[in-house]
């Protein structure tokens, strides 16, 4: 081989080994499924995923909202909108965001978190905000409880990680009772109010963090084994209103975003008014407009 072409081809080597580096360093591309069949007790849904993507553009955490950025591996709706949610979903749902914090951080929204009662809020409570029923001001009598003692010694704790128990539970919850109480004492401050419907009130006792973003800023890729104990049910804070209107269940999660965007761009599927022949018809037909049988 004559020697000028030398150069050439060291040339053409190092731009073939940049390449096939370049290659093998960019970021993975999302493994786009071309259609998703959706069993139904009301007809299968055969979802057109590649159409919506790429032909439609739509960007994948318009739908994958567990993360506010594009990922490489959104998780499916079905993975946070269960059917039910019972003890089987919730030790479903664990073991699929198990190695994904960013996702189940999304719900898991305000965790790591305390309340600011500790010893010195209780004695400064007893010294300073007792009536004249002493420590029953706060405690049972002596009736239900002989000695004053930790609301948790009889008030169960709503278990980590799983559903709520029922709320009209004897005695009451933890959550419930310890609320019940405080909200007697502080009923008349302007900032507080039981329940967590916008947040009101809650910062009074509690110590809440955005999880997430925290999360994001530290740079961590993995939670520790004592951040992901501390993380609780929703139903811990969310039960007014109840955890099941705050995470929708998968009918309702489907039906929502579906239909909110279709509506929006006015476009596909139950946008347009069917006029029925007979009634119960325009239902009819426009569940059939996704559901097939």
């Amino acid at each position: 081989m004559p020697k000028r072409y030398l150069p050439l081809i060291v040339v053409l080597g190092i731009a073939a080994l940049a390449s096939v580096v370049g290659l093998a360093l960019a970021p993975a591309e999302p493994e786009l499924p071309n259609h998703i069949l959706m069993p139904n007790a009301g007809g299968r849904v055969a979802f057109n995923h590649a159409q919506h993507a790429e032909d439609y553009a739509v960007a994948c955490e318009t739908c994958h909202h567990e993360n506010a950025e594009a990922r490489v591996d959104p998780k499916s709706c079905g993975s946070c909108h269960g059917v039910a949610f019972d003890k089987e979903f919730a030790a479903a749902h664990q073991d699929t965001f198990k190695d994904d914090p960013q996702a189940c951080l999304t719900c898991h929204h305000t965790e790591f978190t305390g309340t600011s009662w500790d010893r010195d809020m209780h004695d400064m409570h007893a010294e300073n905000m007792v009536g004249p029923e002493g420590c029953q001001t706060c405690h049972h009598d002596e009736s239900i409880e002989p000695e004053p003692m930790a609301c948790s010694s009889c008030h169960e704790t709503i278990e980590k990680g799983q559903p709520v128990p029922p709320a009209d539970s004897t005695p009451p919850l933890y959550r419930d009772a310890v609320h019940s109480v405080c909200a007697d004492c502080h009923a008349h401050s302007d900032s507080f109010a039981p329940g967590v419907e916008g947040l009101q009130g809650c910062a009074d006792c509690h110590e809440a963090t955005e999880a997430r973003a925290e999360f994001l800023e530290s740079g961590k890729t993995e939670l520790t084994p004592e951040e992901i104990a501390a993380l609780s049910s929703c139903a811990a804070c969310h039960y007014d209103p109840a955890v099941d209107e705050v995470m929708r269940g998968r009918l309702d999660a489907f039906h929502g975003q579906c239909g909110s965007c279709h509506a929006q761009v006015g476009k596909g599927p139950s946008t347009e008014e069917i006029k029925p022949s007979s009634p119960g018809e325009i239902v009819k037909q426009q569940c059939n407009q996704c559901h097939i049988r």
